[in-house]
């Protein structure tokens, strides 16, 4: 059995914030990650910005084995 990969969102700042402040959440690996945003779009960097209020997730696979924080 192989374990699924750990994976943390590390966030570069408050994650509280007023209306139209953006926040930069970092993954912590950059390899193959995909974030699901807060309006439901996607994306595979390492790094985005959030700017929308809601969830933010971030999934990591690794050998056929996806971790999800």
């Amino acid at each position: 059995v192989i374990p699924s990969p750990a994976i943390s969102i590390i966030p570069q700042g408050p994650t509280t914030v007023c209306e139209g402040i953006c926040v930069a959440l970092n993954s912590s690996s950059s390899d193959q990650v995909e974030w699901t945003l807060a309006d439901g779009s996607t994306s595979n960097l390492a790094t985005i910005q959030a700017c929308d209020a809601g969830w933010y997730v971030l999934r990591l696979t690794e050998n056929g084995c996806t971790g999800v924080d």
